[in-house]
């Protein structure tokens, strides 16, 4: 079925296309000639009118649809393998949610508040996530490439085999975070704010690059998935050997 505004758009071209053919086919300043130019002018207008419409409409629609998938992401707690990619979702509530595998690919996350979920395995590719809250959030195996992690907080985050090919993570909170495995080598580290962190030799860090400590774990078995390092922050801050863990 047709739009009505396409069905509107040629009857106004129709009638600019007499218009036209009244003003040249006939004599200057006769009755004929004034009736093209009104039928032109009135023409031009209506297309403008019907034009503005049209963004309008579509406007509407987008943020229609924006709306309803917040919905459905805000009322759903496993979302894992959703496919979400070029999707604007940027300043979204969604803490403690599953997105195993999910496609985040070019996503607009910035600001979104994504503490404790599970992203293990998720394409996070080109996904923009600065200023993100992804304090405690596992990403086991997750693909950042590409991904702008600028001034966003990872404190307590789990980063094993993460890869950040050409990631920003300029002013990126990294602290308490488990590195092994996860490739940094292409990554763009300016700013990045380091607190005590694990990895090993699997670990790829960019030539030259100013390796900070490693330090040692606390390990917590969760019901959901297998081992996932644990340790608090205030005792590895402190540095107190004889804090209770």
């Amino acid at each position: 079925m047709k739009r009505p505004w396409l069905t509107s758009a040629i009857v106004i071209g129709s009638l600019i296309s007499v218009g036209v053919g009244l003003v040249f086919l006939t004599d200057r300043g006769g009755p004929s000639y004034e009736l093209g130019l009104a039928v032109v002018s009135g023409g031009l207008v209506g297309a403008a009118i019907l034009v503005s419409q049209s963004l309008l409409s579509d406007a509407a629609t987008r943020q229609s649809e924006r709306n309803a998938l917040l919905l459905r992401l805000t009322m759903a707690t496993d979302l894992s393998v959703i496919d979400l990619h070029g999707a604007d979702l940027a300043g979204l509530y969604l803490p403690d949610r599953r997105l195993l595998a999910a496609n985040l690919t070019r996503t607009n996350l910035s600001d979104a508040l994504l503490f404790h979920s599970d992203l293990r395995h998720a394409d996070l590719r080109g996904a923009r996530l600065e200023r993100a809250d992804l304090r405690g959030a596992t990403l086991v195996g997750a693909r950042l490439d590409q991904a702008d992690l600028s001034n966003a907080d990872l404190e307590d985050a789990n980063l094993q085999r993460v890869s950040f090919a050409e990631a920003l993570l300029d002013g990126c909170k990294l602290v308490t975070v488990d590195l092994r495995g996860a490739d940094l080598s292409r990554a763009h580290l300016e700013g990045v704010v380091f607190g005590p962190i694990m990895y090993d030799r699997e670990t790829k860090w960019p030539d030259g690059y100013p390796i900070p400590p490693n330090e040692s774990l606390t390990w917590a078995v969760f019901d959901d998935g297998p081992d996932f390092p644990r340790w608090l922050s205030q005792a590895l801050r402190k540095r107190d050997p004889e804090a209770t863990i």
